[in-house]
């Protein structure tokens, strides 16, 4: 039996919000929270939250760094938004 579309649908927005930070690899290599934030509400048709993003995402991301530790933080207008990778997994 096919699938019906808003079961695809809700599936498809369920995965984008609790399974990984970015299921389709839109994003590749670093990224900030407002450009994973960008894709999630593209992938949504709908606003998120900023903060309950952030704090759902942080967890599942790790900060890029410099070799001597500090993070790095993307350029742009504004306030230095610090810049992510999906984190690795641990062997």
């Amino acid at each position: 039996m096919a699938r019906d579309i808003p079961t695809y649908s809700y599936e498809t927005r369920k995965k984008y919000r609790d399974i990984r930070p970015d299921p389709e690899g839109f994003l590749s290599g670093t990224f900030t929270l407002a450009e994973l934030r960008t894709v999630h509400e593209a992938v949504l048709s709908a606003e998120l939250p900023k903060d309950a993003f952030n704090r759902r995402m942080e967890p599942l991301l790790e900060p890029v760094r410099r070799r001597d530790g500090s993070p790095v933080y993307g350029s742009g207008v504004g306030r230095p938004a610090r810049v992510y990778r999906r984190k690795r997994a641990r062997a």
